[in-house]
C-alpha cells in the first residue's frame, strides 16, 4: 500500500516523498511481481558526478530545493 501524507516537513513535500506499508517487513521488498509499480536502481559512475550535478541544478534540483531548510541552503551555496 502506498501513503502520501499530508505536509509533515518541507523535505518531504519538496523531494515528493512518499511511504509504503510493506505486510512483512522483515522480508526484502520484491518488485518483480508488482503489477504496473516500478522500481529501477541506476549506479551513477564517479566519474560523472559533477556533471550530473551540475545539470540537474540547471533543473532546479539541487540541496536547496532538495532540503528546503537552513542545512540545504549552506551547501548549495558552498
Amino acid at each position: 500500500m502506498r501513503y502520501w501524507p499530508r505536509h509533515i516537513t518541507r523535505r518531504i513535500t519538496a523531494q515528493r516523498g512518499l511511504f509504503i506499508v510493506h505486510p512483512h517487513p522483515s522480508e526484502a521488498l520484491d518488485m518483480s511481481n508488482s503489477g504496473h509499480i516500478r522500481m529501477h536502481r541506476a549506479i551513477v559512475e564517479s566519474s560523472f558526478k559533477k556533471k550530473l550535478r551540475w545539470n540537474l541544478s540547471r533543473f532546479g534540483v539541487h540541496q536547496a530545493s532538495l532540503f528546503p531548510d537552513v542545512d540545504g541552503l549552506a551547501a548549495h551555496i558552498t
